[in-house]
């Protein structure tokens, strides 16, 4: 029993650490892809502006909301929290001192997301303001293509947005990076205590 417990416990540490890793990489794989897909998605709105019926204006707020979303582990706990009574009443029925254990787990828990939350939410604040002003940049190069194309600014253009994007990722990766450490040991937490 004790061979089996040591083991499971290392299991729990390494199933802990491969998700941190999992979020970790996720992040750098949304901030890949913007800086990735960016200038030439800059450059198909403002050519696809220039023709009459396109609505380009758009596409790259939806890249941004796509990096997000692949960087973001707070889907999650979503689906996990409406179950949680119903856990702890079924464990309770089981013997009161595990209802105990997993009262105190699932508090530790929440504890846990609103460290997350409080720790990550200044960058992510910031990252959002940058952003926005990002996207007023690039609906404004957009607005006025024909100027951009006839004045060829389009790598000046380009630059200024690229360094403004670098520090939005920046900030969203150190929101992500923080995020990701206390959502593996949260889960190694909860697998453990189940």
């Amino acid at each position: 029993l004790v061979y089996l417990s040591i083991f499971a416990g290392i299991a729990l540490v390494v199933l802990g650490l491969l998700d941190g890793v999992r979020g970790y990489l996720l992040s750098r794989i949304g901030v890949f892809w913007d800086q990735t897909l960016r200038s030439d998605l800059l450059r198909l709105s403002i050519d696809g502006a220039r023709m009459p019926g396109r609505a380009m204006a758009n596409v790259l707020q939806d890249l941004q909301t796509v990096r997000q979303f692949v960087a973001s582990p707070a889907i999650l706990p979503f689906f996990d929290a409406p179950w949680t009574p119903a856990f702890l009443f079924v464990i309770f029925l089981l013997h009161w001192w595990l209802g105990l254990l997993a009262t105190a787990a699932a508090v530790l828990l929440f504890t846990l997301a609103l460290a997350n939350d409080r720790l990550s939410r200044p960058a992510l604040v910031e990252a959002m303001k940058q952003q926005g002003h990002i996207n007023q940049m690039s609906a404004a190069s957009i607005r006025n293509a024909d100027v951009v194309h006839a004045m060829g600014m389009f790598c000046a253009l380009s630059q200024r947005l690229d360094v403004a994007n670098s520090q939005a990722s920046a900030l969203h990766g150190k929101a992500a990076e923080r995020s990701a450490l206390i959502t593996a040991s949260s889960k190694a937490l909860r697998i453990g205590v189940q």
